[in-house]
């Protein structure tokens, strides 16, 4: 009996050392909040593609806890209005599919799975990567909503892969838009 309260000791221990302080984080040009470990860096750019301008903005952060790293990172892209219409199933699932693809292709990563996450009434999908033979994994949630596509990413060493702070943060997210 001793010994499992010793066992039970040493993991409650780990777990409550082990977890960052995330506080809420509101941009100031975007409808949305989610938590952050540490101090968020801004950057913004528009891409002329063949269907218009998209407004992209990203914040990002590096994290080290405890010796851990991770790599947090938010980013919207914004479509032109009606591009993504809600009742367009199909393309939707499209755009986010094709959106994970490229975003393990950039990495040159291998997709480790991708499921169904949804956001309130919003289509949204979770995905892993694994990249760096292994070495390290980016976990990551799509969330479109109206003409715009939200993607929460979490880059961490594949030891740290299981950290309830990676789900702490891709479960955050909240839109205050209408």
């Amino acid at each position: 009996m001793r010994g499992i309260l010793l066992i039970a000791y040493f993991i409650l221990s780990y777990t409550l050392c082990s977890s960052q302080e995330f506080k809420i984080f509101r941009p100031l040009d975007a409808d949305i909040s989610f938590l952050a470990p540490c101090d968020m860096e801004y950057a913004t750019k528009d891409v002329l593609t063949e269907i218009g301008k998209l407004k992209t903005a990203s914040w990002s952060c590096v994290s080290n806890s405890d010796g851990r790293q991770f790599a947090y990172v938010v980013t919207y892209t914004e479509y032109p209005e009606g591009t993504l219409p809600i009742d367009s199933t199909d393309l939707l699932q499209t755009v986010l599919d094709e959106s994970i693809l490229q975003n393990v292709s950039d990495i040159k990563g291998d997709l480790v799975y991708k499921v169904s996450s949804p956001y309130q009434n919003y289509i949204g999908m979770l995905y892993r990567a694994s990249f760096q033979e292994n070495k390290a994994i980016l976990k990551a949630r799509f969330i479109l909503i109206h003409d715009i596509l939200y993607n929460l990413q979490v880059y961490a060493p594949t030891e740290n892969s299981l950290s309830d702070d990676i789900d702490a943060f891709l479960n955050s997210f909240e839109y205050m838009g209408q």
